[in-house]
């Protein structure tokens, strides 16, 4: 519901960023969700769970940072 909720309201960047993020925590969820079961599929592994949470951190980085950047707080990077 938060999801739907911040469609409505944040800049298109910002939701780009919000939707990357969301995508990564949907996918590492189903990993960690079949790892649990042993119903993993071929190349799913602990260690890929643990690739996905870097890429996860990656982009809930990349959501702050938009994030803060629409509200004033930080400036913009450069290569942005």
């Amino acid at each position: 519901m938060r999801h739907a909720e911040a469609q409505m309201v944040l800049p298109d960047i910002a939701m780009a960023a919000a939707s990357t993020a969301n995508h990564h925590l949907g996918d590492l969820y189903g990993l960690l969700i079949r790892l649990d079961r042993g119903a993993t599929e071929p190349g799913e592994s602990v260690e890929a769970a643990r690739e996905s949470m870097n890429g996860l951190w990656d982009s809930l980085w990349r959501m702050r940072q938009v994030m803060r950047v629409d509200l004033g707080i930080t400036e913009p990077d450069q290569d942005s």
